[in-house]
């Protein structure tokens, strides 16, 4: 499996709005893509305009190939007018440890 950790930072006013559109648009959207598994939004406990949104792929394939299509590009463009500072992204292999 794979994985990717889109760090993102909005803008403190523009949270309802980045929340509006990452459940309304971007998940139905990534939802669609071949090979995903899961796509969660991890928010701080304390009310704050930082988050990470995890996205779990089937393999790294098709995790890139989400990228290439340009799928990716366009859905951090709606966020644009929200975001306080450029999104980063980390990719990692999944090793699983079943208890």
């Amino acid at each position: 499996m794979w994985a990717r950790l889109t760090h993102i930072k909005v803008q403190t006013e523009k949270v309802d709005e980045f929340r509006r559109i990452y459940n309304e648009e971007i998940v139905p959207a990534v939802k669609k893509q071949e090979g995903i598994i899961e796509l969660s939004l991890l928010e701080l406990n304390e009310k704050g305009n930082e988050f990470i949104s995890f996205s779990l792929w089937e393999n790294k394939f098709n995790a890139e190939k989400y990228v290439a299509s340009g799928t990716f590009a366009e859905l951090t463009d709606k966020l644009r007018n929200a975001l306080a500072e450029t999104v980063m992204v980390k990719s990692y292999e999944v090793k699983k440890h079943s208890f």
